[in-house]
């Protein structure tokens, strides 16, 4: 046996003092970030559910990372099995369960443990709920908001009017707002919506303007300036009969604009709405060889909330009753070999007792490059009239001819149900691969959970109704601006395939009533490199004083890829919302960094 060696005391204190010493001047390496869980979705499930695909966000992730659900508070997985774990990125993970009959109806916690053994957990991110019933979503907290003014994705264009932001109102009126937004080929844009009347100050007219990449007005487009007849104002303001409201625009591959909503006319029955139609030249007047001087107005069973181009000139325009449309020619007349004198009206809801409304309308080729056009509209949709009945994404195609394509969805038709509250959609869009996009909001919960159940809703559907589960594994995605009421008004496809949807961000309380932008990646995900929170969402207040409104109504992609939001912002001194709600109303403009 080897004698032991005893290392004298006042060495080893020495040899302590000496690692000391070094550990402050040696490079030390960096301890792994910390593991973090914030969300599921969806939020909740029915006992009895299989093979549910939860996506399960936060920061951390590695590649091999386990999920798993405990009964809040404790150790117990509660019925709760994780049947895989499959991993998405650094702050996506999905996660496929099964809800077993028994499974304990509470609140469930998330635990997320990588491969090297860190793990986090967020809490209260899931609940199981009886057969039969739904549980009110968690609550997220409101984001600190904040605008960024660098060239990172999502920050204000600071190059374009005033730190990224346009404020514009014809003389003499005190309320415009835009509904339209278009880009030329050259980046110049074109924004097309309301104005109150100069002369009379009552009455909506519709009003287009043209700004140059700068944000300043176009003086070669619109009327001519009284002041300066050598130059133009930069928009053009048109009347039709009473209370005129501009709903959309399109740029013809000529370059003139069209334009559609509606106009009142008086009946023996009062006044009623009607489709109102114009169209621009390239320098902003009216092309008097369209309609009559320009201008087109419809009868009681015609309305423009949607307007889109065929590719041999033809004009589709989509609104009420119903999904009903209307097709002019070229030079706005009736085109009277669609559908019934120029006419369909059709029920978009899969139940024959059922009723629903339209706001989309989108052109599509089957198949994309050489196929036949066919007419593609999205709205809302109920199984049945009752004012209980909660309303789907709907979804309808028609032929060129103006019948009903039974080849789409069921028979013609798709109704896609989020949570069960309510949904509705008010723009689309068509990509490259010939899928659907859609975007409008979604009830998350019912109305009794209080005033936050309210989110942004994003359905992409395959090109024959389908919805496409490489979209977010559902093909239906959520988003939370500012935990409270989101609303997307308008979404536009990047060229690399993200979606950028245009919402109004609303707190519920009235503090927060902001233009908001979130970016999707292809695959549905939040796009965690736009905006300066990192979580795909920017908001915008145009006075950054939350003493207004800021509802954006349009986006668009300019050909170097910056995006901008249009709508309308009210300017006011008053010292509460709902004090100066309405007094001037601007026609707002914001541009942000890809």
């Amino acid at each position: 046996m080897k004698p032991r060696h005893r290392i004298p005391p006042a060495l080893i204190i020495l040899a302590a003092l000496i690692a000391l010493t070094l550990s402050w001047f040696l490079p030390t390496t960096k301890a792994q970030g910390s593991v973090q869980v914030t969300a599921a979705d969806p939020f909740a499930a029915e006992q009895g559910t299989i093979n549910l695909n939860v996506k399960v966000t936060g920061k951390g992730f590695k590649s091999g990372a386990k999920a798993k659900w405990l009964v809040t508070g404790t150790t117990d997985t509660g019925g709760v099995t994780v049947n895989s774990t499959t991993f998405v990125s650094s702050s996506e993970l999905n996660a496929n369960i099964t809800v077993s009959d028994t499974a304990t109806i509470a609140n469930f916690d998330i635990q997320v443990l990588n491969s090297d053994g860190r793990g986090g957990k967020g809490t209260e991110l899931f609940a199981v709920t009886a057969k039969g019933a739904k549980a009110c979503p968690a609550q997220s907290p409101a984001p600190i908001l904040a605008n960024c003014y660098s060239s990172n994705p999502g920050c204000l264009d600071t190059s374009f009017g005033t730190s990224g932001q346009v404020l514009t109102q014809p003389s003499g009126s005190t309320d415009s707002s835009v509904h339209a937004l278009m880009i030329q080929g050259d980046g110049r844009l074109v924004a097309a919506g309301n104005t109150l009347n100069p002369s009379t100050g009552t009455g909506n007219d519709f009003f287009v303007a043209r700004y140059k990449n700068d944000g300043s007005l176009d003086n070669t487009f619109g009327a001519p300036d009284p002041l300066n007849l050598s130059v133009r104002l930069g928009y053009n303001i048109v009347s039709f009969v009473s209370q005129d409201e501009l709903d959309d625009a399109v740029l013809q591959p000529d370059g003139k604009v069209l334009v559609s909503g509606y106009t009142q006319i008086s009946t023996s029955n009062g006044p009623v709405s009607v489709l109102a139609v114009a169209r621009f030249n390239t320098d902003g007047t009216l092309d008097a060889s369209f309609g009559s001087g320009g201008k087109v107005i419809g009868n009681t069973n015609s309305s423009g909330r949607a307007v889109a181009l065929q590719s041999d000139g033809k004009i589709v325009l989509a609104g009420a009753p119903f999904f009903g449309l209307v097709r002019l020619n070229y030079d706005g007349s009736i085109d009277t070999s669609f559908g019934s004198g120029g006419f369909v009206s059709a029920n978009p809801s899969t139940s024959t007792i059922g009723t629903g409304s339209t706001f989309a309308v989108a052109i599509q080729r089957i198949p994309a490059v050489t196929g036949e056009e066919r007419i593609v509209m999205g709205g809302w949709a109920k199984l049945d009239t009752t004012t209980s009945s909660f309303a789907d994404f709907a979804l309808m195609r028609f032929r060129s001819d103006g019948t009903l394509d039974t080849t789409f969805g069921n028979g013609g038709r798709v109704n896609t149900d989020f949570y069960g509250f309510g949904d509705q959609i008010f723009d689309l869009a068509l990509d490259s691969s010939n899928r659907i996009v859609a975007t409008g909001f979604s009830y998350i919960g019912s109305d009794q959970c209080g005033s936050y159940v309210k989110d942004v809703g994003l359905a992409r559907y395959l090109e024959n109704g389908s919805l496409d589960s490489s979209f977010n594994g559902t093909g239906r995605q959520t988003a939370d601006l500012i935990a409270g009421q989101d609303t997307g008004y308008s979404v536009a496809l990047q060229s690399d395939g993200k979606i950028a949807v245009a919402a109004f961000a609303y707190s519920g309380d009235n503090s927060i009533n902001d233009f908001g932008l979130v970016r999707f990646n292809q695959n549905g995900s939040r796009d965690s490199s736009f905006g300066p929170r990192g979580d795909g969402v920017v908001t915008t207040d145009f006075t950054n004083t939350q003493t207004h409104y800021n509802y954006p109504y349009s986006i668009a992609v300019q050909p170097d890829g910056r995006i901008v939001v249009a709508g309308v912002t009210d300017i006011c001194s008053g010292s509460g919302k709902n004090a100066c709600r309405g007094s001037v109303n601007k026609l707002a403009l914001a541009r942000y960094f890809p």
